[in-house]
């Protein structure tokens, strides 16, 4: 396996979908490519921080709007 292919099978390495004699080879080459492994590294913290921002609960904003604005909503809509 070469960098180009490694690269190529990122994603599925990483979620587990490599047939075994891909992913052997894929870890020998991992074995001797210091590039690799840095460019695996990586990707997968990138993976794991995307995958964090979509956990987060959204913050809602609860706070009184200030009564000057609210009146002049109300104004507009004719209340």
């Amino acid at each position: 396996m070469n960098c180009r292919e490694v690269a190529d099978f990122l994603s599925d390495y990483l979620d587990g979908a490599l047939p075994l004699r891909q992913r052997l080879m894929f870890r020998l080459h991992l074995l001797v490519c210091r590039d690799c492994r840095r460019y695996l590294d990586s990707f997968a913290a990138t993976v794991k921080l995307s995958h964090s921002l979509g956990e987060r609960p959204a913050e809602e904003d609860n706070s009184p709007i200030p009564e000057a604005l609210g009146q002049a909503i109300l104004a507009a809509r004719g209340d």
